[in-house]
């Protein structure tokens, strides 16, 4: 099944937001930082205890966030994008190139790192969208 999940960047204060989050709300949290990851040679030093993917599960709750940022940093109406867990290579296909139909592409749709195929598009209103498709997990 398809799902639709906010992700929410942060200016270096996502362990803490995610922690509120989870007090509020309840639910599982995991934390991955920078350090330990397969991107950690590619950073510097003062990033190494940043939040590279958090996730807050609780039912049909599905938070996700990261300090990741562009070289912008987080400004107020961008710190939130709207991520598309999709069923198959096709749809994930399908819905990257309808949303970047008069948008941009900020990150081109490929496998990533983790075995996934992962992009990031602006569309024509400036919404961002996340599409993700695991390949390696059953939906």
């Amino acid at each position: 099944m398809t799902t639709l999940n906010p992700y929410i960047n942060f200016n270096g204060n996502c362990r803490e937001a995610m922690q509120f989050y989870q007090h509020c709300l309840g639910g599982e949290l995991s934390i991955q930082t920078v350090k330990g990851s397969a991107i950690e040679d590619q950073c510097p030093p003062s990033m190494k205890n940043k939040i590279l993917h958090a996730t807050l599960l609780n039912g049909a709750v599905f938070i996700m966030a990261s300090d990741m940022t562009g070289p912008g940093g987080v400004a107020n109406g961008s710190s939130i994008a709207i991520s598309v867990n999709c069923c198959s290579e096709e749809e994930i296909n399908a819905f990257y190139n309808r949303f970047a139909e008069g948008g941009k592409i900020i990150d081109p749709l490929k496998t990533q790192f983790w075995g996934g195929m992962f992009g990031v598009v602006a569309d024509k209103f400036g919404v961002r969208w996340m599409f993700n498709y695991n390949k390696n997990e059953e939906n």
